[in-house]
């Protein structure tokens, strides 16, 4: 009986033995097929930026086939010593997929376990407008939506834009009111509606040319003119968050006088958010580069000065909070200054939800864009904000 007890214990010893076995196994394969589809997108991302997406296209499901395949697997080590040193540390630190981009321009380092220094605050700051300008074309495409979509939405929005502001001009006309249409040109409100309104038009244009012909009209304007669109891109993803504080916090009526006035103002004051909204979170747009926030600094002030010039030679303040003779002059200084810090909060803002798109999108999803299969191959460079340390990538 005890000889038939001991092989009983022998034999489930054996069993559980057997399960621990297939089960660590199991394991094993499991995180080599996840190694194996990371490597794989790594060397996914760096034949687009070589070949360009639209020569690409047909082989973005290719990585996910080589990497579930059993041939594959048994290769991954031959393929983990062969390929390129930076995708392998890439790989493992899970890093964006822009920050892959980098690698397919960099020659192999003798020493790729080491970091790389640290940039300076002022390299940080220019890095984004140093080098090529925007060579995955981020600012027309997006993450979610074919550019065809794309342009028909920023068309739509840019069409609507202008409707409303023609329509308010043909109201205040035919009511008497058009001196109101004058003095519109005064108030920040209608000026970053005009902003609006005219860069969805140029980002329409930007992302129909790039539809059709494999190549925006951006990739091929001068320098100074493509960053000039990056910070107008700025300025109208900030403004309208400012613009609907201000208004709904301090200028609002309780009720409107009429149903036009209460969509008009709805229009203005609140779907210019909605726009700004659309443009943070559809596009596959950087995080807003540290220099912009000069320009909306800057822009700021220049109203301040507009408001006082109109008040100056037409005698009205365009708002009621920059009246001197209602209030203090610290009381408006206080003003100006909480709308000064307002907007630097709301660029911070903007900018890190912009970045938590990305990651989102890219590293998490690995939705890294919906390009056009119109037109030739555009070769893409190393994007201008990526000359930065691989381990800065998501600290910046």
């Amino acid at each position: 009986m005890g000889h038939w007890e001991g092989q009983s214990a022998g034999g489930l010893h054996t069993v559980v033995g057997l399960h621990t076995v297939v089960f660590s196994s199991q394991a094993r394969y499991t995180s080599l097929l996840f190694r194996a589809r990371r490597l794989a997108r790594a060397e996914a991302f760096c034949a687009r930026e070589l070949v360009g997406n639209h020569a690409f296209s047909g082989l973005q499901r290719r990585p996910q086939r080589l990497a579930t395949s059993g041939r594959f697997l048994a290769a991954l080590p031959l393929y983990n010593n062969t390929l390129h040193p930076f995708y392998r540390r890439a790989a493992s630190l899970r890093l964006s997929p822009d920050a892959l981009d980098v690698g397919c321009h960099t020659s192999p380092s003798p020493n790729t376990n080491k970091r790389q220094p640290a940039m300076g605050i002022g390299s940080r700051i220019t890095a984004p407008y140093t080098g090529s300008f925007d060579s995955s074309d981020r600012f027309v495409t997006s993450w979610i939506l074919p550019p065809a979509i794309l342009f028909a939405i920023r068309s739509l929005l840019s069409l609507y834009a202008f409707i409303t502001l023609f329509t308010i001009f043909g109201w205040n006309g035919s009511h008497d009111m058009s001196e109101a249409s004058r003095r519109s040109f005064s108030y920040f409100t209608h000026l970053t509606y005009w902003g609006l309104a005219f860069y969805n038009a140029i980002s329409a244009l930007h992302t129909g040319s790039y539809w059709l012909t494999g190549t925006s009209l951006l990739a091929r304007w001068p320098k100074p003119l493509q960053i000039a669109h990056s910070m107008f891109y700025s300025t109208v993803v900030v403004y309208p968050w400012i613009v609907t504080a201000v208004y709904w916090g301090l200028l609002a009526p309780d009720s409107f006088p009429s149903t036009f006035s209460l969509w008009s103002n709805t229009s203005q004051h609140a779907l210019n958010s909605f726009y700004a909204l659309l443009e943070i979170l559809l596009p596959r747009t950087q995080p807003l580069p540290w220099l912009d926030l000069a320009p909306i600094v800057i822009l700021l002030a220049l109203y301040l000065g507009l408001a006082f010039l109109t008040h100056a030679t037409q005698g009205f303040y365009t708002y009621d909070f920059l009246d001197l003779q209602d209030h203090s002059s610290g009381i408006v200084a206080a003003y100006i200054i909480g709308i000064l810090v307002g907007s630097i909060i709301i660029f911070l803002i903007v900018r890190y939800i912009i970045m938590l798109r990305v990651r989102i999108t890219e590293v998490w999803l690995h939705r890294t864009g919906r390009y056009t299969s119109h037109g030739s191959a555009r070769l893409r460079n190393q994007e201008p904000d990526k000359g930065l340390p691989l381990h800065h990538i998501d600290a910046m």
